[in-house]
């Protein structure tokens, strides 16, 4: 029995003296300088108003990019969104342009569009977060400002925008808003 156990824990150490040490392996690969970005969804919406034909709305969104990695506080991102209707017996909403587009059905806001989402440049020091370019803006709950998030197509804005949170429990953000990407496609 005793020549069992030595022999057991003799495997046992050399097994794991040969094992590598999953901390300093991880550690020591370094983080790509470009990342992906992929966001789909699915979404299903119907609608129905007395004026009005039912709608039926099958949507998909694809939301493919590229991220930098921080370089002395540097970064970018640039992110295309995709929208595309399965089922299209609705009314995308936003005029004859709209595709799909059904007078006679009830408005479901995701019409098809392929357009540039988000594409800024970015630095991050001091606990201040400086962005320029065409980006994400949701302050608060967004219910005044926002991506409008449960829609297909975000909401975005080409402004500058600036982030501080020096102060703790305290975010301060300002905004230069040039022009506003509405949910209906540019």
């Amino acid at each position: 029995m005793k020549t069992k156990t030595v022999l057991f824990l003799s495997t046992a150490s050399l097994l794991h003296a040969g094992a590598p040490d999953l901390e300093t392996t991880l550690a020591a690969k370094p983080e790509p300088w470009i990342k992906p970005v992929i966001d789909i969804r699915a979404r299903y919406e119907f609608g129905d108003v007395d004026t009005f034909d039912p709608s039926h709305a099958l949507t998909t969104r694809e939301r493919l990019g590229l991220k930098t990695k921080a370089w002395n506080g540097f970064s970018a991102l640039i992110e295309g969104e995709f929208s595309q209707a399965i089922i299209d017996d609705y009314n995308g909403g936003a005029g004859p342009t709209a595709d799909p587009f059904d007078p006679a059905n009830t408005a479901i806001f995701d019409p098809e569009t392929n357009e540039l989402n988000q594409a800024y440049l970015q630095y991050e020091g001091f606990d201040t977060t400086f962005r320029a370019g065409r980006q994400r803006i949701i302050y608060d709950n967004a219910a005044f400002i926002g991506n409008v998030g449960w829609r297909q197509n975000e909401q975005t804005y080409d402004a500058i925008s600036i982030t501080n949170k020096s102060v703790d429990g305290l975010t301060l953000n300002y905004a230069y808003v040039n022009q506003v990407n509405r949910i209906f496609g540019s």
